[in-house]
Order: C-alpha cells, then sequence, then structure tokens
C-alpha cells in the first residue's frame, strides 16, 4: 500500500506572517487548528518596498491519535460509479467526442477572443527614472571591484574575499565572515572542502540576513554556486566550499531529521510505503543519512530531476 505524505514541518517566508503560515499550511496539507507556528521573524516593508525583509515562521503540525489526519487520499485511478470507466478512460472517451465536432471556425473565434483579451488586460510598464531610482541601503557607490583580488593565499584565502566582495556589493558591509570543516551532512559533510558562516556585525539588523537565505534557502543555494565558479576560474581542482548564514543549515537539517524519524516510527507501526514531497539533492541525502541506522526501514530516491523524491519503506 503506498501513502503521499507530506512534510509535518515546514519553514515559510511571506510578505506578512499571514502569508507565510498560508504558504506553510499548502505545504503541508493542513489547517490552522491542526499545528504550531513559531514566528522566526516579523515582516518589514522597507523603504518604499525597497530593503523589505520576508516575515519566516515554523509551522510544525500537531501530533494526532488518530492517522486519518495525517494521510491524504490513497494514490490510485478512480472509477466512474455510473459506467465503471476510469475517469482517465471516460476523459478520453469525452475529448474523442468533441474533436469529432470541432468547428474550424470556433477555433478561429477562440483565438480571437483570445488576442482581444490580451489586449484589453495589457499594462503599460513605465521604467524609473535615474532621478526616481532608490539604491539598496548598505550597496556601495564608489570603489566597486570588477573582479576578485589578484593575489591570495590559498584557495580558502580567495573563497573568502570573493565572498567578502559580493557580500559588500549586494549591501551586506555589516557583516563577518568565519571558516570551519564541515561538522553534518547539512553542511555538506564529506562532499565540501571547507564552510563560510555569515552572520551578522555592529548595529546591523541580524534579520536582514534572511534576505541572503531566500524562499527555502534558494538565494543562499545561488550566492554560493556563484562565488564557487567565480574562484573556479582562478585556481585549478576540484575544491568545492559551502555557505551557511546565522545557521540556516542547522536548522533546516534539524527540522528534515525531526520529520524523517517521525516518518521512520509510522512505517514501522502501519507497514505503509510513505512517499515524501520532491526535494533538491542536498536535502533527500540529509534524510537518506538520518534514516540510515534506523531499525525496521529504508530509503530510496525516485523519479527525475525537480520532480525527484524519497520514499520510506518496511526493511
Amino acid at each position: 500500500m503506498k501513502w503521499r505524505l507530506q512534510m509535518e514541518v515546514a519553514e515559510t517566508s511571506g510578505r506578512t506572517v499571514e502569508d507565510a503560515v498560508e504558504r506553510a499550511l499548502e505545504q503541508l496539507g493542513r489547517r490552522k487548528d491542526q499545528v504550531d507556528v513559531e514566528v522566526i521573524r516579523k515582516g518589514s516593508k522597507g523603504f518604499l518596498g525597497l530593503g523589505g525583509e520576508e516575515a519566516i515562521v515554523r509551522v510544525t503540525a500537531k501530533r494526532s491519535g488518530s492517522n486519518r489526519n495525517r494521510r491524504p487520499t490513497r494514490r490510485g485511478r478512480q472509477t466512474n460509479r455510473r459506467n465503471g470507466n476510469t475517469r482517465s478512460e471516460q476523459g478520453s472517451s469525452n475529448r474523442g467526442n468533441r474533436n469529432s465536432e470541432i468547428n474550424p471556425n470556433n477555433k478561429r473565434q477562440r483565438k480571437d477572443r483570445r488576442q482581444s483579451n490580451r489586449e484589453e488586460n495589457a499594462r503599460e510598464i513605465i521604467p524609473v527614472t535615474k532621478s526616481d531610482e532608490i539604491k539598496i541601503p548598505g550597496a556601495p557607490t564608489e570603489n566597486i571591484p570588477v573582479s576578485s583580488k589578484a593575489e591570495w593565499d590559498d584557495d580558502i584565502d580567495l573563497f573568502g574575499s570573493t565572498l567578502r566582495d559580493l557580500l559588500n556589493l549586494l549591501g551586506f558591509a555589516d557583516t563577518h565572515i568565519t571558516v570551519r570543516d564541515p561538522e553534518t551532512a547539512g553542511d555538506g559533510l564529506g562532499r565540501v572542502n571547507q564552510v563560510f558562516d555569515i552572520f551578522s556585525e555592529g548595529e546591523s539588523d541580524p534579520d536582514n540576513l534572511a534576505m541572503l537565505i531566500g524562499r527555502k534557502g534558494e538565494t543562499l543555494q545561488q550566492l554560493q554556486y556563484l562565488t564557487n565558479v567565480l574562484v573556479s576560474r582562478k585556481v585549478e581542482g576540484n575544491s568545492v566550499y559551502a555557505i551557511d548564514i546565522d545557521g540556516y543549515r542547522h536548522r533546516r537539517e534539524a527540522s528534515l531529521t525531526t520529520m524523517a524519524k517521525e516518518i521512520a516510527e509510522e512505517v514501522r507501526t502501519t507497514g505503509d510505503v510513505i512517499t515524501l514531497e520532491p526535494m533538491p539533492a542536498a536535502l533527500r541525502r540529509i534524510v537518506h543519512l538520518a534514516l540510515e541506522g534506523e531499525a525496521g526501514v529504508t530509503t530510496q530516491s525516485i523519479g527525475k530531476g525537480r520532480e525527484r523524491q524519497i520514499e520510506v519503506m518496511p526493511e
């Protein structure tokens, strides 16, 4: 028996706390009375819409004695009770009947209506003039580096200085960077050489760093990729470096590990095969490693590309 289970913990962002909670509820497939909400950061509008911060919340599904609330409907074909046909067969039959009655004039009329709707709904986009441009707070206007440093002590020095330049250009000059060895799967243990941690400094608000993390860590991942590409153009070898911001990767790893352990317990109890939502490779690796030593369960990845998922099944 195969079921589809959504993540029991979701960390989401939004323009407001309410928006972030709604996104989390959609991911978890829950109602608001079925979850606990932790506000990690309240959002702010910024100055004239620039430099604003999104709200971030961590939403955890409440534990329930009944598994009914934890599982959506079982996947599979649904039978049409009237004639015994499946919905897909019924749909094919209906499409076949419609296609046999298509009139070329009708297709032309629909095309004309679509074109008319596009013209009616079109909006004129007015560019911002130079005098109305608003600089991102902290962004430099002078002495902007055109490339990474010409001389460096080693690869770590080059990566750190390149990351420093990028942060300055993005308006995050009030930050400091430390470097350490990777410690866990969330750091990329066994896959990266060093981890560069970014923290706020001085009077800067640490919540500003959430803009560098982005939704589901996407901005952080892009910053890491860009910095590695810039460094790889100047050095030989296959060194790869990771970036973490204010402990985000460790928090994400802890959340995924907790979810994985709960799913493993349910698989042992019910004997069901549970399929998780699609995840990037780095997050799937955390789940695989978290359940590697769990008795009575095993995991495997299925699917392709962005739709690749993890199945947790009885051993």
